[in-house]
């Protein structure tokens, strides 16, 4: 973010200023330790790309964006966006209590103020002053008391709701126009921070599922237009925007391509703007046309996996824990960087957030090993195992990691069936429906991927992962104000993760976009597609 919202936190990088955290009594030591902040290391242009877009900002115009498609599953209903074009419409609409700034960091979006309580099982949370709706109301606790409650009611199946579930909704209660206060079932010193789940928005109170689904408003940058399901979405800048003077472009265009291919060639032949997950063998074609950009960011968080259920009915033979570490010594990980991703990701070891102050660095590097994996395999009694592994052109390298760890795996005498899907219909019909799959995250700190996909009931725990000893270890972290304390606690549920857990990640891909030579104020993701799907600075030259 360039500019601070009218009203918002004097301290950029952070949840709380430094005179509020020392007042508090919240920092040991001469290091500043933000509770709620979890910062990631900031993001730096991949291979071969360019600086994104030049010229003088202007304002007017129209941005077209083509975004892997949804198809039936598609929808403007924040508290049920999956695929990439959903993230992408909702964060023009809505709006969160926080967001994530251009390097990874959590900074405020319309919340001013958090203040916990000195066990972090009571927040108060004062909003912006003078945050104008679409429809011209203005913002106040009622309206985020609303939103708090509405995905906490089952019957709205949110999924964001796993990431408050520690909330107890009869407690979310006002204070006065702009403040709210609410209490948590246990501790939770990294709750501020967790709102920033993109599920999570604001939006007016009374609003219903059936507004949320033809009618949103919210507090964003753009103002809804019109959508048709799996084709295209139209916004117009929001006048009276919190930010002054933002966003430049008068109209967005949200286009959903599902194929690479076309996307690529809607970008070539000036059907849209920009792109999201630019196919990579097509990077050098791009790279060569002076009329366009690579716009590439260095991953800090974001992976591509398969998921293996770890518990449940229909888990076998999953579910045990020797099936799963052989799975991931069957990944020959650099071959999926050179391969799959044409080089551009980098390695990872079976867990997420590698940026995160609680990563475990000292894990040895788990490397392909078919014999190992037999051996495992014979003593859990799946010797000469076949398996079905679904999968679809989701992301870029999704699919093809699929198809490389089916030919690896042969070495260990296991029998891995591809089952790939289209790719508009794979997350709803077969993602999360079966117990070997793919998948692939945006970017998180390591406390919300917990929050998101690891707590038993969360959204998107699509693992089926439940451990006590990590839940124990996890829950002792939260209520741990100290933030050296309280990594040094993370750092062993990561390395229960890497033990144990139920994803191969083999590596971390880098966010490979392009635009057209004339959009500019485009900024590399470090976490997910442009910045998560910010338009506000951008402009196209005339």
């Amino acid at each position: 973010m360039t500019e601070r919202a009218k009203g918002e936190s004097t301290d950029a990088l952070g949840l709380h200023t430094r005179r509020q955290i020392v007042q508090r009594g919240l920092v040991s030591g001469a290091a500043l330790s933000l509770p709620g902040l979890l910062a990631a290391c900031g993001g730096s242009s991949g291979p071969g790309s360019r600086p994104a877009g030049g010229g003088t900002p202007r304002r007017g115009g129209t941005l077209r964006v083509g975004i892997t498609g949804g198809g039936t599953k598609e929808t403007l209903n924040p508290g049920l966006a999956n695929s990439d074009v959903d993230v992408a419409r909702v964060a023009q609409v809505y709006e969160g209590f926080v967001t994530y700034d251009a390097k990874g960091n959590v900074v405020h979006a319309l919340l001013d103020e958090a203040t916990p309580n000195k066990d972090a099982t009571v927040w108060t949370l004062r909003l912006n002053r003078g945050v104008e709706f679409h429809d011209g109301r203005v913002l106040s606790a009622d309206d985020a008391i609303y939103s708090l409650r509405y995905t906490l009611d089952p019957k709205n199946a949110s999924l964001g709701a796993g990431q408050i579930s520690n909330v107890k909704p009869d407690s979310i209660r006002k204070i006065d126009d702009l403040t709210l206060r609410l209490e948590l079932n246990s501790p939770n010193s990294y709750f501020d921070a967790t709102l920033v789940d993109y599920h999570l928005r604001i939006f007016p109170e009374g609003t219903t599922t059936q507004d949320l689904a033809r009618r949103p408003i919210g507090t964003g940058p753009f103002q809804f237009v019109e959508w048709t399901p799996g084709e295209r979405a139209s916004y117009k800048r929001f006048e009276n925007y919190r930010i002054p003077d933002r966003p430049y472009v008068d109209r967005l265009e949200v286009v959903s391509i599902t194929d690479d291919d076309a996307r690529v060639n809607a970008l070539l032949s000036g059907q849209v703007d920009a792109i999201a997950s630019l196919a990579l063998p097509r990077v050098p074609e791009v790279e060569r046309n002076g009329a366009f950009q690579v716009v590439e960011g260095k991953s800090t968080a974001n992976f591509i996996a398969q998921y293996m259920w770890t518990s449940g009915a229909g888990a076998k033979p999953f579910d045990d824990v020797r099936v799963r570490q052989a799975f991931r010594l069957l990944v020959d990980r650099q071959q999926i960087v050179d391969n799959a991703l044409s080089g551009h990701a980098r390695v990872a070891n079976d867990m997420t957030s590698p940026s995160d102050p609680s990563y475990p660095k000292d894990l040895p590097q788990r490397q392909y090993d078919p014999e190992q994996a037999r051996s495992l395999l014979k003593a859990a009694g799946y010797d000469g195992l076949r398996v079905d592994l679904w999968t679809a052109d989701v992301n870029p390298g999704v699919a093809q990691f699929a198809t490389l760890m089916a030919n690896s795996a042969k070495e260990a005498g296991v029998t891995i069936r591809v089952r790939k899907q289209p790719a508009d219909q794979y997350f709803a019909t077969a993602w999360g429906r079966y117990p070997f799959a793919s998948t692939y995250w945006g970017g998180r700190t390591y406390p919300n991927q917990c929050a998101a996909g690891f707590v038993p009931g969360a959204g998107l725990n699509e693992t089926r992962w439940r451990d006590e000893q990590w839940l124990r270890l996890y829950r002792e972290a939260l209520a741990t104000v100290d933030r050296t304390k309280a990594n040094e606690i993370l750092t062993e549920t990561q390395k229960i993760l890497h033990e144990r857990g139920g994803y191969i990640i083999p590596v971390f891909p880098n966010v490979v976009d392009a635009a057209s030579a004339k959009v500019g104020g485009l900024e590399p993701g470090v976490l997910d597609h442009f910045v998560y799907w910010d338009f506000r600075n951008v402009y196209v030259q005339a």
